[in-house]
């Protein structure tokens, strides 16, 4: 059974991409020629076309004839007038219904700009389906003519082509299928390029099960690209996380040594400025109430940032390396708690030990 190609064209657009979808299928061409012409220059032409498709008038078409017991699978073509399909398919639609309730459809559109994803539920609407088997897009391919537009049309013609073939016997049904990148055909796991259109992209690996159409491959697709970024994401923050906690067990180990060593006891006063409580040596922060001691020459310790969780982080952390929660940024003097990045308290303007994030 052949493929019927059936389209309208202002400029020439579509005819170019119908022609050489014809070539690579061997399709039949049925060019619909209104009896009123449309303008095809100046103002008219976006005025009285797009009037007419905003309207979904119907115009009358020259004679034309098909042999409907010939073909299985019909594709229309149309370029795209004001985000809609134009008006002689309309027409054509209309005075071939009951046929075209009997084939499988296919459609490609023809644009300068936006609008083809809604020309094609348009014209589904209108064919009264639920949807195409295959679609493509074409950006205006005769008056800008490049070899990626040329190879686009080709592989939609090769996709076209295979359309109801059967699936290939070397893939094993009870294991994972493998399908093609472009024509979504499924090929045998030893393949390196597709038995049916020969793309030397690779394959994609998709579930179990066979595919009923682009639209289900590109589904099974997008869901596991999702779910692989989503296994990313996680592995990324457990690997930050590991080196928040490397580094915060680092600096710990190196501020035990430092006070195991006695380097901090000449430069720490025992005497607590807030409540003038004598701490021993080598105290960081006050033992009666816990304000951050200082050095002789007016600076602060370093310290352990304490979360309110109660897990000891590295001095400057901003972050809970355990529950991942901000660490407030408080006064050591009047535990005043400050916004995110003050060095200086707004309630007693005393200095603080490190700028710190608060929530």
């Amino acid at each position: 059974m052949k493929i019927l190609i059936v389209y309208y064209s202002l400029e020439g657009n579509t005819q170019y991409a119908a022609e050489k979808l014809a070539d690579r299928t061997g399709a039949d061409l049925l060019r619909l020629v209104p009896k009123k012409a449309y303008h095809d220059k100046g103002f008219a032409k976006f005025f009285w076309g797009g009037k007419s498709a905003v309207m979904a008038e119907k115009p009358e078409l020259e004679e034309y004839s098909v042999d409907w017991t010939r073909y299985e699978r019909v594709v229309f073509g149309t370029p795209v007038w004001a985000s809609t399909f134009t008006p002689p398919l309309r027409t054509f639609v209309e005075e071939n219904k009951e046929e075209l309730m009997d084939r499988k459809i296919s459609a490609f559109a023809c644009e300068g700009g936006t609008g083809a994803k809604r020309a094609f539920r348009k014209l589904a609407k209108c064919l009264e389906i639920t949807g195409f088997e295959q679609t493509a897009v074409f950006i205006e391919p005769k008056a800008k003519q490049s070899a990626e537009t040329d190879a686009q049309i080709d592989a939609f013609g090769e996709k076209l082509k295979h359309l109801g073939k059967k699936r290939g016997a070397a893939v094993d049904p009870t294991a994972r299928t493998i399908y093609c990148n472009t024509c979504r055909q499924p090929i045998p796991n030893t393949a390196e390029t597709c038995p049916y259109c020969g793309c030397p992209r690779g394959k994609k690996v998709l579930f179990g099960g066979e595919l009923t159409s682009g639209i289900e491959a590109d589904r099974i697709e997008t869901t596991v690209k999702n779910a692989a970024a989503g296994f990313r994401r996680v592995a990324e923050n457990d690997r930050k996380t590991a080196e928040q906690e490397n580094e915060a067990e680092r600096r710990r180990a190196e501020l035990t040594e430092q006070i195991n060593a006695g380097n901090s006891v000449p430069f720490s006063e025992t005497k607590c400025r807030s409540c003038w409580f004598d701490n021993p040596p080598g105290t960081v922060r006050c033992l009666q109430c816990g304000a951050l001691l200082r050095r002789r020459d007016g600076q602060y310790l370093p310290e352990i940032q304490y979360c309110e969780c109660g897990y000891e982080n590295a001095p400057g952390a901003t972050i809970c390396a355990k529950c991942h929660g901000y660490i407030k940024n408080i006064c050591p003097e009047c535990g005043y708690e400050n916004l995110p990045g003050v060095t200086i308290c707004a309630n007693c303007n005393s200095h603080l030990a490190e700028p710190k994030k608060g929530v």
